[in-house]
């Protein structure tokens, strides 16, 4: 009886010895998961980092728009400069999902590239939604200071709606966690994709300028040769 009494009490420590190493090992499996998680997780917003201060150093080219006259954009869009910087605003119109003829709100979007001679040192971009039926303005502006260094921690997004009291969020106090990457999606999902957006509509008003001029003074040669031949 004794010997019985000692085998089940030996199985019993032995399954509870067993579930104990069993919730150790998946508790260090979930560690090292989340571990692993979370290098995976700086490593894309370095590669993040990476690509959005090669776009910035793309947009810096642009500085040669303050010496051009520019006669030319894209459509739907307004060019502007000053002393100091370049700016491109791009507009939509905003119809209703079952009837997109039916107006009921614009987009604006507009990116400033400051500069000092040469060298581009701030980038501004508004994003402002209107709603005609609520009644109601919604403008994002997003400002970073220090767009030629891969640290885009001191980036600033102020909220305004109804012209009220503005709201502030610094990148760098956003969230950032495996569960809630909110910073990454930032960054990816909208930051890097407007900044591509913009260097496309530069790039797309420069070569502008060029193409039509040579097509206008192709029709300018060509008006001069036909008026020298007798009708």
């Amino acid at each position: 009886m004794k010997t019985t009494i000692k085998l089940i009490t030996f199985v019993i420590a032995g399954l509870f010895l067993t579930q104990l190493w069993a919730q150790s090992s998946a508790k260090n499996l979930r560690m090292e998961s989340n571990s692993q998680k979370s290098i995976e997780l700086d490593e894309t917003e370095e590669n993040l980092d990476e690509k959005i201060l090669e776009m910035n150093k793309s947009l810096g080219n642009y500085h040669k728009l303050q010496d051009v006259p520019i006669n030319y954009t894209p459509a739907q869009t307004k060019f502007n400069k000053g002393k100091d910087y370049i700016e491109i605003e791009s507009y939509s119109f905003n119809g209703k999902s079952y009837n997109k003829n039916n107006i009921v709100g614009m987009t604006t979007k507009k990116m400033k590239l400051f500069f000092n001679g040469n060298t581009l040192t701030k980038v501004e971009t508004s994003v402002m939604q209107e709603d005609y039926e609520k009644r109601t303005k919604t403008e994002n502006t997003i400002i970073d200071v220090t767009p030629l260094t891969k640290d885009l921690s001191d980036v600033v997004i102020t909220n305004t709606v109804n012209s009220g009291n503005p709201y502030n969020l610094i990148v760098k106090d956003m969230e950032n966690t495996v569960s809630n990457p909110m910073r990454i999606e930032f960054k990816r999902n909208f930051y890097l994709k407007n900044l591509m957006y913009f260097e496309k509509l530069f790039r797309y008003t420069e070569s502008f300028q060029v193409q039509k001029d040579k097509n206008n003074d192709e029709k300018i040669i060509k008006e001069l040769t036909d008026s020298i031949f007798d009708k």
